[in-house]
């Protein structure tokens, strides 16, 4: 009978801490995810965050393909595409976008925390010569070693690719839903609203001297491309390889917001101040896309660029008949300085592209594709109004994969796609 207790005995202390063990587990799991793991959307993913235009052509805001090199078959490789609206009529999106690649197939994307060494000595405080406080202001960012960044910029979703000139920084503006309403949204840049992580880490790299003194009267973080960029790969760790999925990502902080009013035609010359109400009310806006692979990238099919490190051509595969390899052209920008003008009346001028520029790639017309910038400003202050392109303009001999003016309307450049009519 003592013996049936122990053992009874027994099985309720093991049960006890099993149970025990069971429950810390189960915190230690909602613990992270809800403070540390992407969180996932289970049903009617596909609607949330979604931005569309005024004739109901959708996507996501933000787009991201993470190419892992698991398999070590490729380059490490991270696309994040952009999309937003061209305009404030929303008939259109406009897609900008950033690829960071691995500068050997043996490596990896290695993020650093770096110094903005730009920044000098503001002044000294009052101290002995071993115990100074130094009044410089500490500026850092992320930056990788062993991998080079890529611009991509489209209005057709990259069906021919190149590399941007129009790189995303601090002045670059989403325009963007959220919830009825349109907003522009800025990078932060430099901002004393650090991220706690990143603030530790800074202090503990470059928080003192050799006598262990203060180096730094205040550290801020730059929130900028590259520091949005680096949450997004951290994230992205955690995945699993073949995640196809949406996932709440809040950013929310890291941008300014400027409201658009329609009365006006103009967005607010000021921020949108209440960062709070605008993440929990917009917070399902910020889903993102994201797809895990762990192949490396091998061909420019690979990429939501349609191109790896800017070569829409890029292919290791070995072979070069695959269904889904992407045969690329060189993008060539056209600019004012490309045409000829011809007068048709009144100050107004049809373009035709000069003789420099046929001479130079009319035998390449079947490799090449153009992109056109007509810089209205520009013809203004030379009394020119653009008057479309004449009939014998030359564009009929290539692909034009994109055709657009600039123009300051109420101190803010506007871009207009326009058809490459005949005038």
């Amino acid at each position: 009978m003592d013996n049936s207790k122990k053992v009874f005995k027994g099985i309720g202390i093991a049960l006890f801490v099993l149970i025990v063990l069971v429950s810390i587990a189960i915190d230690v799991w909602f613990i992270y995810v809800n403070n540390y793991a992407p969180k996932k959307i289970i049903e009617n993913t596909y609607e949330i965050g979604m931005q569309e235009t005024a004739d109901g052509d959708k996507k996501h805001f933000i787009e991201v393909r993470y190419n892992s090199n698991e398999n070590n078959n490729g380059y490490e490789m991270l696309d994040i595409k952009l999309n937003y609206m061209l305009d404030e009529n929303e008939n259109d999106f406009y897609s900008q976008g950033i690829q960071f690649v691995a500068s050997s197939e043996n490596t990896k994307i290695d993020w650093q925390y770096l110094i903005d060494d730009s920044m000098q000595y503001v002044s000294w405080s009052e101290g002995s010569w071993y115990n100074f406080r130094n009044n410089k202001n500490f500026y850092g960012y992320f930056g990788t070693y062993f991998a080079d960044n890529y611009n991509y910029s489209s209005s057709n979703d990259y069906e021919t690719s190149t590399i941007s000139t129009n790189e995303i920084n601090d002045e670059t503006s989403f325009k963007i839903q959220l919830g009825d309403d349109l907003y522009k949204m800025k990078f932060k840049g430099t901002t004393n609203e650090v991220y706690g992580d990143e603030n530790l880490y800074a202090q503990e790299y470059a928080g003192s001297n050799i006598l262990g003194n203060q180096r730094y009267n205040n550290y801020y973080f730059y929130q900028n491309i590259y520091s949005f960029v680096y949450k997004i790969y951290q994230a992205v760790q955690s995945l699993e390889n073949g995640t196809k999925s949406t996932m709440i990502f809040e950013f929310c902080d890291m941008f300014d917001y400027y409201k658009y009013d329609e009365s006006t035609g103009q967005y607010s010359s000021t921020a949108y101040q209440n960062i709070d109400i605008l993440t929990e009310e917009f917070k399902s806006y910020y889903a993102i896309y994201i797809e895990k692979v762990a192949d490396g990238a091998r061909k420019a099919s690979d990429s939501l660029f349609n191109a790896v490190a800017g070569n829409a051509n890029f292919n290791i595969t070995g072979d070069t008949s695959s269904d889904d390899y992407f045969v690329g052209k060189n993008i060539i920008n056209c600019d004012i300085y490309s045409f000829e003008y011809v007068l048709v009346g009144d100050n107004s001028y049809s373009l035709k592209l000069n003789d420099a520029f046929m001479k130079a790639y009319s035998s390449q017309a079947g490799k090449i594709a153009l992109r056109i910038e007509i810089d209205l400003d520009e013809l203004k202050q030379k009394n020119i109004n653009f008057f479309g392109f004449t009939n014998d303009s030359g564009l009929d001999k290539f692909e034009v994969v994109e055709c657009y003016t600039l123009e300051t309307i109420n101190d803010e450049v506007v871009k207009t796609e326009v058809d490459v009519w005949i005038g």
